[in-house]
């Protein structure tokens, strides 16, 4: 090696850390078992080959020392001295390569690790490198969970996903924009550094509503109240010493809904009309004499269209003058046309232009429904003067609770038609539990039959079957005896 272009730079330490003596770069030896050395490096430069040697010399000094120290065979020297040597290349190699990323200003560019590395050496040597090491790893293990969680965010964020379907252009960068700014603000709301809060905010307990309604105290926990059918909101207050007075008083003027009133009825009597003029249809329909069920022969030689007409026919009449039906329909039309008592005094339907329109002209099967007189939806009362309106009117009371007897008497009625007994079920007008008893009877009854009738064919199978074998004996014999007869 020509050392006409090498310089030596040299260092000592003192109280645990090395003091350059001249420029260079400083490589330590187990520094912490030696108190006192001189590091020797070499860099290009005009020196003659003396001070090469003389460096040469120190190193290898250096070296053996280490050696002893460390108590290390040659071999094992050779191989630490090798491993140093690779380090030193690795360290040399990411001092000496620029970075691409990051500016040299940046907390973590490649220059700013570098010097923090040598500061930390100079000030505390290998103890002060590890504590630094430390501290990155801290920073890179909450980087890493930032990233993660960030990156959890955006994968189940759909607002990204539609943003990501979206075509490239001011729409999309508008929406990527306003993103980034919902995010800015939640990051501004987690860390506190944005919001201004009111330190003059006091707390003030609620407290209940009241209101007085004739002279009558109500509370509640909200400004609503419903008293009687009447929905009051309180907005002002009117009253501050918990006294109600007159002078401060809001007047409430109400009135009866009287066209609510009257629809209710009419679509009371409409349902009641619809069931009642089915029950009847049903109870009156023709006979069906003469219309047996087919048999497949018969849907077979028959069409579609008259196989359908015959089978409607036997159903149509099904319920025709069915008993129970008919009690049914007599307890509903008995409930609407009883009287029902008002304030001590008996009233009917047709005290308020409500009847029905007679056997001889009303509509067939329509004899129990019943007209509104007065009512301009109904051709056959439109042209009768209005005595439901007017009673309204006058007293919507009277007529509220002779509505509400009369549909209770009604229900009372249905339902004690529909109760439970041994032979049926509750709301159930047929004796469904006679019925399904009956038709358990007669399935066993037909098992038993059918059994009976299996095993007579079995037995005629048998037979017969005995008959032909003697039948087919007597024949060979008679063949035989021909035979021999010459027959």
């Amino acid at each position: 090696m020509d050392g006409s272009n090498l310089v030596e730079t040299t260092g000592t330490k003192v109280n645990g850390s090395w003091e350059k003596t001249a420029d260079g770069k400083t490589v330590a030896f187990e520094d912490s078992k030696k108190e006192e050395a001189t590091k020797t490096v070499y860099t290009k430069g005009s020196d003659e080959l003396s001070n090469a040697k003389s460096g040469t010399t120190a190193y290898t000094d250096l070296a053996k020392k280490a050696q002893d120290e460390m108590k290390l065979s040659d071999e094992d020297m050779s191989s630490y001295l090798s491993t140093l040597a690779t380090n030193v290349s690795t360290v040399n190699t990411y001092e000496n390569t620029a970075d691409t990323t990051l500016e040299d200003s940046n907390e973590y560019s490649r220059k700013s690790i570098i010097d923090k590395v040598h500061k930390a050496y100079a000030q505390n040597a290998a103890q002060g490198v590890t504590d630094l090491t430390n501290t990155f790893a801290a920073a890179i293990a909450t980087n890493k969970t930032t990233m993660n969680t960030s990156q959890k965010t955006m994968d189940n964020n759909q607002v990204l996903a539609d943003i990501a379907a979206m075509e490239d252009g001011t729409e999309k960068d508008a929406a990527i924009a306003s993103f980034v700014k919902q995010v800015q603000s939640a990051h501004d709301i987690a860390n506190n550094t944005s919001i201004e809060y009111n330190t003059d905010a006091r707390k003030i307990d609620g407290c209940d509503s009241e209101i007085y309604l004739n002279g009558i105290k109500y509370t509640g926990s909200s400004n609503s109240y419903s008293i009687n059918g009447l929905n009051i909101t309180a907005q002002v207050v009117t009253d501050t010493d918990g006294k109600a007075s007159d002078a401060n008083a809001i007047s409430i003027t109400t009135s009866t809904d009287t066209q609510g009133i009257y629809d209710k009825i009419k679509d009371f009597l409409s349902q009641y009309n619809s069931l009642i003029n089915e029950i009847t249809s049903l109870y009156n329909a023709d006979s069906a004499k003469g219309y047996e069920p087919l048999t497949d022969d018969e849907k077979d030689a028959m069409s579609d269209t008259e196989v359908e007409k015959w089978e409607q026919k036997i159903k149509d009449s099904l319920l025709r003058r069915d008993d129970n039906l008919e009690s049914l329909m007599s307890a509903m039309t008995s409930a609407m046309s009883g009287a029902v008592e008002v304030n001590g005094k008996k009233m009917y339907l047709s005290n308020f232009g409500i009847k029905t329109l007679g056997y001889l002209n009303a509509p067939k099967n329509q004899q129990n429904a019943y007209h509104i007189d007065g009512d301009e939806d109904d051709a056959n009362s439109s042209g009768n003067a209005d005595k439901l309106m007017t009673a309204i009117t006058n007293d919507p009371d009277t007529v509220i609770n002779f509505m509400q007897g009369l549909a209770e008497n009604l229900y009372d009625s249905i339902h004690k038609k529909m109760q439970s007994s041994s032979l049926s079920s509750i709301y159930t007008v047929y004796n469904d539990k006679e019925m399904a008893s009956e038709y358990s009877d007669y399935t066993s009854i037909i098992k038993k039959w059918e059994e009976k009738l299996q095993d007579k064919e079995d037995y005629y199978y048998k037979k017969f079957s005995s008959m032909e074998t003697a039948l087919s004996k007597l024949n060979s014999q008679t063949s035989s005896l021909s035979g021999l007869f010459g027959g």
